[in-house]
């Protein structure tokens, strides 16, 4: 009997054990239910939030083209009641008139494809103190980007970028190798044989803007907000001399040079090349940038076929002012090349003044 009594008791101590764990376990499972709503409730007014602060942006974008169109309209405006008219577009200006056409920029607008492209061009020109331009009509192109030797009714030059969407390293990149085709007197009749150099000039000239607009951005950038893309500016550039093939080790300008001569003289085009002669000239140019006045004398002259890459040297030698011949004379001494003595020039079919 006693037995009997002890058995009971056990058994009734277990279910007791079982029913307060099992309470215990209830309770636990009620408090994460009460967890789980409190997060859900939590999580939804999070994207409640996250929603209302999309609404306010579109606002805010809408109001920001608003605002930009209003400026576009009051420089229209202002330009026609009492400040200096613009020039005629034959006439050739110190000031750059740079004239973006209307056409599918993506969401660029007109007045920021300007500021980019003047702001590009400022870093070349204010190393053509004494040079004059006619006006820029910048144009889209879906084909790449150009500078046409057709000219405009009122001479203006034609340049093409396959740019949009506020990709402002892109278009800066572009713009500053099509301007410095400009400066550097580019003519359809220059020899095949020597446009690469020309070209590689211009790739150069991307690279030396660009870099050098990312310092400008820093502290003058166009609009004030504009302000904390400088570090795009020169991502871009960086990446590009990082994608941009160089001279082989313990290898020298001129030595390669004599080994890609007669590949740079049948297809002046050909970017990776170009590109090596684009580097390996940077520095000297990044050194000496009021040097870049230089490049405003070569293609002068009556070009005449056939003519060596020698013979463009020592034109360009020869057309240079003085004070700009000792850094011809580096360039030449760069490509390790010999150049004759030139004849003094007959009456020039060009001038670096632009007419």
């Amino acid at each position: 009997m006693t037995r009997f009594i002890v058995g009971a008791v056990t058994i009734l101590a277990a279910v007791g054990s079982a029913a307060a764990a099992g309470s215990a376990a209830s309770t636990e499972l009620d408090r994460l239910r009460a967890e789980n709503r409190r997060l859900g409730a939590a999580l939804a007014e999070r994207e409640r939030q996250v929603r209302a602060l999309q609404r306010e942006l579109g606002e805010m974008a809408a109001a920001l083209r608003r605002l930009e169109a209003r400026i576009a309209k009051l420089q229209t405006l202002v330009g026609q009641s009492g400040a200096p008219a613009a020039p005629a577009s034959g006439q050739a200006t110190r000031e750059l008139d740079i004239r973006v056409a209307k056409d599918d920029w993506g969401d660029s607008t007109l007045i920021d494809i300007e500021k980019v492209l003047r702001s590009a061009a400022e870093e070349l020109w204010a190393f053509f103190p004494d040079r004059k331009l006619k006006p820029i009509v910048v144009r889209r192109s879906r084909s790449g980007p150009i500078v046409l030797y057709q000219r405009g009714p009122g001479g203006e030059y034609i340049v093409k970028l396959d740019s949009q969407n506020r990709l402002w390293s892109q278009m800066t990149y572009q713009f500053a190798h099509e301007l410095c085709h400009i400066l550097t007197n580019y003519c359809e009749k220059t020899p095949r044989q020597c446009k690469w150099f020309e070209e590689s000039v211009c790739e150069m000239a991307s690279l030396f803007a660009l870099r050098r607009m990312a310092k400008t951005w820093r502290t003058r950038p166009p609009w004030p907000n504009w302000r904390s893309y400088a570090p795009a500016l020169q991502s871009y550039a960086d990446d590009c001399l990082k994608r941009t093939a160089r001279l082989p080790e313990n290898t020298t300008l001129a030595q390669w040079y004599r080994s890609h001569a007669k590949e740079l003289q049948s297809n002046p085009n050909h970017r990776d090349r170009n590109k090596v002669v684009a580097a390996a000239l940077l520095p000297l140019f990044e050194k000496s940038p009021e040097s870049w006045e230089a490049v405003g004398y070569l293609n002068l002259g009556r070009p005449e076929e056939p003519e060596t890459f020698e013979e463009y040297l020592a034109k360009w030698r020869r057309d240079a002012p003085a004070g700009h011949r000792p850094f011809v004379e580096q360039i030449i001494s760069l490509f390790g090349v010999e150049v004759p003595q030139m004849p003094p020039p007959g009456p020039p079919a060009r001038s670096a003044k632009d007419k």
